[in-house]
């Protein structure tokens, strides 16, 4: 059985106090306990790099029909490309192949112009920067939002209400 510590059960108080009516608490613990374990927000979060791989391995070109690995490395290899352009596909391969490198923070600006030089050079196109970007998102409960990686019960808001 999982119990929730102090500071856990502080969080959970603090939470019931604060949001009651923005995020529909009620008198029954019940209740809140399904809807606050409930994925139902979005987050932002660094992604898998072998997420990204898989992906330009599997995606295809609309063009080409071939995968986009394979039309980011024509890119790089390309010598009437732009320097620009060869640099951000040359780039994109040693993110996605760098052993050292787990994960992709795909809210920093430098990967949107990466992108951007890649949908430029013709090896991506616009929908694929959209899906990569939005392999960010990631549905979350709020309990994650506060801090407590737990199940939440009935109980733990009983108890909540309890704790000083």
């Amino acid at each position: 059985m999982s119990e929730l510590n102090r500071d856990e059960l502080m969080a959970l108080k603090a939470e019931r106090a604060l949001n009651p009516a923005t995020l529909g608490y009620t008198s029954d613990d019940v209740a809140n306990a399904l809807l606050i374990m409930t994925p139902s927000r979005t987050v932002r979060r660094r992604v898998p790099v072998a997420r990204l791989k898989d992906y330009f391995r599997k995606t295809a070109h609309p063009v080409s029909r071939r995968p986009l690995r394979l039309t980011v490395e024509d890119l790089a290899r390309d010598a009437t490309a732009a320097p620009a352009h060869r640099d951000a596909a040359r780039l994109a391969l040693h993110t996605v192949e760098d052993p050292t490198n787990p994960d992709v923070d795909l809210d920093n600006p430098l990967v949107a112009a990466m992108l951007d030089l890649l949908i430029a050079g013709g090896a991506i196109e616009a929908a694929h920067k959209t899906a990569i970007l939005a392999m960010g998102d990631t549905a979350v409960s709020r309990t994650e939002e506060i801090g407590i990686f737990k199940p939440v019960r009935a109980r733990h808001f009983a108890r909540a209400a309890g704790t000083s």
